[in-house]
């Protein structure tokens, strides 16, 4: 939910062991380096069998196969057998080369580029010789330069039939079924499987309405993907809810003003478009557009698993709906892959995504990935960046002109949204901690040019529970009483709503039930008692 603003003194323990640890693995370079020989990769501080397989393009199961491993758990210092998994060369640089781009050549990050090579920003010139590949002190054999960019591409049908698929490395069946808008059993009937074992440059027969390779794999020049971002609307309101109880709260809803309603999305290679078309069906039915935030598994966020992600969340845009966000805190490790996260990794994957969306539905609006809020983190990285910082990163590289609305998490405020002091925590002056000074930095950031979407502004009161766990807890007894929890929410909406930066706002939540270490129930709208004090202030709100 991106409530990063209070952090136990036990995780920054952790934090700072996890940095000695990786400070001594790169002080001691040889350490890794004497054990490697052809095909064979040393296991090092923050990998896991996920994030080495995604790298390497092979599946976990392959991996585990390869390796003789019966679970995926895996070692510091352990040698896996991993033929794909880059070894650290060099690159020469040459005139236009950016470490964006070479990070994706050697499949690795620009955090990882700099740190290899002690570099404090992202200037480099002409003749530098650059560290590349597998992140400090990795040993393996070399993947070829083109790897990197043929893995993250689905691959094509050859030859004149347009009914065919030829199958990829790294592909599996429910990757090409999503491609192709079937399930997985479909696309085994078709072609008289009796299981999902498939191989590389087997042919399949696939509908002859296509897929979408040819949508994620164009180039999309940027001014013709300018020329297709939808302006901005007026104000809207709208509401998070839980899977399946729209009904019960669709009226309360109305009372309030909304006329958004968002549900999230766990997305997984094999995920089928039934359930997105039936909560985009569920939404229009009760009167509501509906925003869908659509997030996978945090290893499952690198380049291998984009053509599958990009092919589902285009086939949500075909069956209408009508905003969707592209991921969810992609700057936590949470919610992205450890050692990859940053705004160059992100941007991949929004680069891919935006044209294949805007190819399903022009007039679906297209929102960044929400980050979390957080002053945790004074930097970026392996396991978090700092919100402020990512998004200065994506107006840098162009990723944010691509977008409708630049998305936006507020959860962990404990003072009215009129204020700019006051927060009791000790991180009082950080600008998360208050809402108009967040509002303030992203627009800085976005210099005016984009609008604002909150996919997740909430406020916490656990009053009806006496308590809110420690995690959570940024006012004691329990943050907010119910009466603060109903007035800084419509405050925020008037703020918003007045002040024409927002477009969206989506109120986190209306009904997700729950109240323990994550107190989702606390957020919401219509409280224990089934009473909604904050329904009529936000319908004040949305009035005046």
């Amino acid at each position: 939910m991106g409530i990063f603003s209070s952090v136990s003194s036990a995780l920054t323990r952790g934090l700072w062991c996890g940095v000695i640890v990786l400070i001594f693995a790169i002080a001691r370079p040889g350490a890794s380096a004497a054990a490697a020989e052809p095909g064979i990769y040393v296991v090092q501080p923050g990998d896991t069998l996920f994030s080495l397989a995604q790298r390497a393009g092979m599946s976990v199961a392959a991996v585990q196969a390869a390796n003789g491993l019966s679970s995926t758990q895996i070692a510091v210092g352990q040698r896996l057998r991993l033929p794909a998994v880059a070894v650290r060369g060099t690159h020469v640089v040459v005139a236009g080369d950016t470490l964006f781009q070479i990070a994706l050549q050697y499949n690795t990050s620009v955090a990882d580029l700099r740190l290899a090579n002690g570099l404090a920003g992202s200037d480099i010139f002409a003749g530098q010789v650059l560290v590349v590949g597998g992140g400090a002190g990795a040993t393996a054999v070399a993947l070829p330069p083109q790897a990197s960019a043929e893995l993250s591409k689905p691959a094509r049908a050859t030859g004149a039939a347009a009914a065919q698929h030829v199958v990829g490395a790294g592909e599996n069946i429910f990757r090409i079924a999503l491609g192709y808008g079937i399930s997985a059993a479909e696309l085994r009937n078709l072609n008289g499987l009796t299981g999902n074992a498939i191989n590389p440059g087997q042919v399949l027969r696939v509908p002859t309405s296509g897929g979408s390779a040819d949508v994620i794999a164009a180039p999309v020049p940027a001014a013709e993907v300018l020329a297709a971002r939808i302006a901005r609307g007026p104000f809207e309101l709208g509401g998070q809810v839980t899977e399946f109880s729209l009904a019960a709260g669709a009226n309360r809803m109305r009372d309030a003003g909304m006329t958004w309603v968002k549900r999230q999305i766990k997305w997984d290679t094999g995920s089928e478009l039934k359930m997105g078309k039936q909560l985009i069906d569920e939404g229009h039915a009760a009167g509501f557009k509906v925003l869908l935030s659509v997030v996978g598994r945090p290893e499952q966020s690198g380049p291998p698993f984009h053509p599958a992600y990009v092919a589902y969340v285009r086939g949500l845009a075909q069956l209408g709906a009508d905003a969707i966000e592209v991921w969810n805190e992609p700057n936590l490790a949470r919610e992205w892959a450890i050692g990859t996260i940053g705004p160059d990794a992100y941007s991949v994957l929004l680069r891919a995504a935006v044209p294949a969306i805007r190819a399903g539905n022009a007039r679906t609006i297209i929102i960044s990935g929400g980050t979390a809020p957080t002053g945790f983190y004074a930097g970026c990285f392996r396991t978090g960046c700092d919100d402020l910082l990512f998004m200065q990163g994506l107006a840098r590289n162009g990723a944010l002109d691509l977008v409708d609305c630049v998305g936006m998490h507020y959860q962990s405020g404990v003072v009215s949204p009129a204020v700019t002091s006051g927060d009791p925590r000790a991180t009082s002056s950080h600008y998360s901690n208050y809402y108009s000074t967040l509002i303030d930095a992203y627009w800085t950031v976005t210099g005016g040019r984009i609008p604002l979407c909150f996919t997740g502004l909430g406020y916490l009161s656990g009053e009806e529970w006496g308590y809110v766990t420690a995690a959570y807890l940024w006012r004691p007894p329990y943050n907010l009483p119910v009466r603060e929890h109903a007035e800084f929410l419509a405050e925020a909406t008037r703020l918003s709503r007045t002040q024409q930066k927002v477009w969206l706002q989506m109120v986190f939540n209306v009904n997700v039930p729950g109240f323990g270490d994550d107190p989702m129930a606390g957020y919401s709208i219509i409280r224990p008692n089934n009473s909604c004090p904050a329904c009529p202030l936000l319908a004040a709100a949305m009035a005046r």
